[in-house]
């Protein structure tokens, strides 16, 4: 036990029950006691999934360790002590249904996790504020997240990410806080000696994190930047297979129609969702890179390291809040969408 949390305490209590008191049994239950179930469905049962340990118990004597046993029972109805699988969701947000695109690889890989999705589709786009508002924006999705019982915390945009995950860690230290950035290494190390365009916004490519990361491999690849505004609109209004979209993005890209690149990185979360519009523009087909997996790999890594992993056998759920209600059914429909390959 590494927490002075209730349930650490009931558990080192329990230990200590089972360590001491059963060893005195005068009504030979000890033996009986405890055994390892499957389906946690009767009312004595102590549940430690953190661990994978599931027992169930009968209290069927008068000696001590019985009494003991029962006290401890009563504790866990009065609700001071809950001690549940650690089905605890996941917080995924972004500045808006782009992170749905990060959430779609979560899912994936982890089908067991329940997840819940902010999309703040009323304050969107953060590419283009200030990174103080977008820090004040971020940090307050956070508590909110937080407030309603996350384990763990997914920053779904690149934005946000520069913006404020940092003070976010170092608000809860506990707590895995996970960010996201362009998925310029893996673009690199898979086109050495080739060119790259990433496609941002304008907070993600003049920052210093993004900046480090392209200096860290610009002596491997020829890598070039490109903010694109327009795109986080189009997604959020549902307008991505318009005329004047199409004509949007070949104006942006005009300059490497003529001249290819070899990889494309997506360096925000809601341009997945337009990667078939930006391979037409482009009119040939790079590789393309986002950051979705490997966010959704470093999420698994950090609930495995911080023994949180869901050991749930059913299906999770999937709740999704946005501070625009109208975008509630836009964030299902692209979820489906993207889910199933259509993007």
């Amino acid at each position: 036990m590494d927490g002075n949390c209730d349930n650490c305490a009931a558990m080192e209590q329990f230990i200590y029950i089972i360590n001491t008191i059963s060893l005195n049994c005068d009504c030979a239950c000890t033996n009986e006691q405890f055994g390892l179930i499957d389906t946690p469905d009767t009312e004595n049962e102590i549940k430690c999934f953190n661990y994978g340990i599931l027992w169930e118990f009968e209290v069927d004597g008068n000696c001590d360790y019985c009494a003991a046993m029962e006290q401890f029972i009563y504790i866990l109805y009065l609700g001071v002590i809950v001690m549940e699988p650690n089905t605890r969701p996941v917080g995924v947000f972004d500045s808006g249904v782009g992170g749905i695109s990060v959430l779609s690889e979560l899912v994936k890989l982890m089908p067991y996790e329940n997840f819940i999705y902010f999309g703040d589709s009323a304050n969107a786009p953060y590419g283009t504020k200030p990174l103080d508002k977008v820090a004040e924006l971020t940090i307050h999705t956070a508590d909110m997240l937080i407030a309603k019982g996350c384990k763990c915390l997914v920053i779904a945009c690149n934005t946000a990410t520069v913006a404020a995950v940092s003070r976010i860690r170092n608000m809860y230290p506990a707590i895995p806080v996970i960010g996201i950035e362009p998925a310029l290494k893996p673009a690199a190390l898979d086109n050495p000696g080739k060119r790259i365009l990433v496609l941002a916004t304008h907070i993600t490519l003049n920052q210093s994190k993004f900046l480090n990361l392209m200096t860290r491999y610009k002596d491997l690849a020829d890598i070039f930047t490109l903010e694109a505004p327009g795109i986080v609109e189009a997604v959020e209004k549902g307008l991505t297979d318009s005329q004047e979209f199409m004509d949007y993005l070949k104006n942006l890209l005009h300059e490497y129609i003529d001249n290819p690149v070899d990889a494309v990185v997506l360096g925000c979360t809601h341009y997945p969702f337009v990667k078939r519009q930006i391979l037409e523009a482009l009119q040939y087909t790079p590789a393309v890179y986002d950051g979705g997996n490997g966010t959704a790999r470093e999420t698994l890594h950090q609930l495995t390291m911080h023994s949180i992993v869901s050991h749930s056998v059913s299906k999770g759920t999937i709740e999704f809040l946005n501070s625009d209600v109208k975008e509630i059914e836009l964030s299902r429909q692209l979820f489906a969408a993207i889910s199933k390959g259509k993007n």
